[in-house]
């Protein structure tokens, strides 16, 4: 792949319009030590088509798809889209393009950014859609006049055979494999576009195969059971809470489990009047993973999220979370993201660290979650039918329950991520977090519980080795020695 190469790529169908195209292109102002090229495709029986034949046929790391009708008019377009791409989680880039695709899948019918010239049978001019302050704005899909990406992603050939949705559908897949995708904030148009007039021949029919693919719409209609676990939260369960109920997706039920409280919890529950709130009182205080196992029995929908009572989502978070779920393939079981955590000795930072490739945080990751926990509590929206195939929270285990779960579901599934911090974690002195005897010991069964994983993999010895140095910091060393010895006979 030749990453100094930019390669311009056009079904044509038009000479007049292909030469038009050729001319602009050679305006435009070509960045030192970089090279353009142009491929036009002739005869294709579908964008998809054409576009995959081109871009299996190009080296250039970067590919530009556009229209025979868009004439590049920006000459600092390369300098500029390069600038862009430097962010390397940006997959793909358009002009024009919507943050929230509506449910009939027409994106006209909701709102957009972007900036283009237009000229069509009714009018020229330029068109100004939604303003923008910041270097470019996430989007769900982009019209497909102009498409820029530096990843090469497959056109879904398969399913679209005409000239509709290609550009929708590349949207959603760059998504799906974790990209951003995204409208620049121009200054000025960057393009024309001669669109001339709309060709509905096989717009619906495409359409139709669109809401079938990607389960569109049906983000409406799926139900999720929020769960929070609370033990003497008085003073922090109403930010949670609230946190929950500014979500954008509001399609779900919240269960506030009250694990034996001695506060004034109920009272703090109970004033905050929303239908989809059911509170849940447990007399005898057993623990968080007791309190989840409870609000998962009791809960409704198939789709099983959990929150902290010390913790806030942020208000897209839930959206953009069933979303990766109901468009990756099922065998995804989980699907979780980022989160900011706040420490209560000043120590803070995003986890997983965005240090770690993408292909190491989605998918089958078992492996990559033996060598240590990516996947938070608050984060974890997960399909039912998990705890049907793999069980419950343990709650034998001191802490670490979460992470024993996750380990018990991505040996079965794989697992979705949202590559954005989405959940604000407070750690605070009354944390389980901070169970520093319980988190040893809990270490120490995972370590002898997957042992034969741990081997395989070649981790063993680096997680033992760190168990063992963590004891020496806590002055345990002795008593944990004895444990790994036992659990490891086991």
């Amino acid at each position: 792949m030749n990453d100094k190469k930019i390669c311009f790529i056009m079904c044509v169908n038009n000479e007049d319009y292909m030469e038009e195209q050729v001319a602009y292109l050679n305006h435009l102002q070509v960045p030192e030590g970089y090279e353009i090229d142009v491929l036009n495709v002739y005869g294709a029986t579908s964008m998809t088509s054409g576009y995959n034949e081109a871009m299996h046929a190009s080296d250039a790391k970067y590919k530009v798809y556009l229209h025979q009708d868009t004439f590049i008019i920006n000459p600092n377009f390369i300098a500029d889209l390069l600038e862009i791409f430097e962010e390397e989680q940006i997959g793909l880039v358009g002009m024009v393009g919507t943050p929230h695709m509506p449910e009939n899948a027409i994106m006209w019918n909701d709102f957009r950014y972007g900036k283009l010239y237009c000229s069509m049978i009714y009018q020229a001019g330029i068109s100004v859609i939604g303003e923008m302050s910041e270097k470019y704005m996430e989007v769900e899909a982009v019209d497909g006049f102009l498409m820029a990406t530096q990843y090469d992603v497959k056109w879904r050939e398969d399913l679209f055979q005409k000239w509709d949705f290609y550009d929708v559908s590349q949207s959603f897949e760059f998504r799906k494999k974790g990209y951003k995708v995204v409208v620049p904030n121009m200054e000025t148009p960057w393009c024309i576009h001669d669109d001339g007039f709309f060709n509905l021949k096989n717009y619906y029919v495409e359409r139709k195969k669109f809401l079938e693919e990607y389960h569109w719409g049906k983000q409406a209609k799926e139900k999720v059971s929020i769960i929070i676990p609370t033990y003497n939260r008085e003073h922090l369960i109403q930010r949670a809470i609230k946190s929950v109920l500014n979500q954008s997706y509001g399609e779900f039920e919240l269960l506030i489990v009250d694990d034996g409280s001695t506060d004034n919890t109920e009272e703090v529950v109970r004033q905050i009047k929303d239908d989809r709130i059911r509170y849940i009182r447990c007399e005898e205080n057993k623990g968080a993973a007791a309190a989840r196992n409870r609000g998962i029995a009791e809960a409704k929908y198939d789709y099983i999220a959990f929150q902290d009572s010390d913790d806030e989502w942020y208000p897209g978070k839930l959206e953009k979370q069933m979303k990766v779920m109901l468009e990756s393939s099922e065998k995804t079981g989980l699907v979780y993201c980022e989160y900011h955590y706040d420490g209560v000795n000043g120590v803070e930072g995003i986890s997983p660290s965005r240090e770690i490739p993408l292909e190491q945080k989605q998918g089958y990751i078992f492996p990559e979650l033996l060598a240590g926990n990516m996947i938070g509590t608050p984060t974890m929206l997960v399909k039912r039918e998990c705890f049907d195939k793999v069980g419950l929270f343990n709650e034998k285990f001191p802490c670490l329950e979460d992470y024993e779960l996750v380990l018990r579901i991505a040996r079965e599934y794989e697992v979705g991520f949202v590559p954005e911090c989405m959940v604000e974690v407070h750690a605070n002195t009354e944390s389980v977090t901070n169970n520093v005897e319980g988190y040893l010991y809990a270490s120490c069964i995972l370590a002898g519980t997957y042992k034969k994983e741990l081997l395989e993999y070649g981790m063993f010895d680096i997680i033992v080795g760190s168990i063992v140095e963590k004891a020496k910091e806590l002055n345990r060393l002795e008593d944990v020695v004895k444990y790994l010895e036992v659990v490891m006979a086991k």
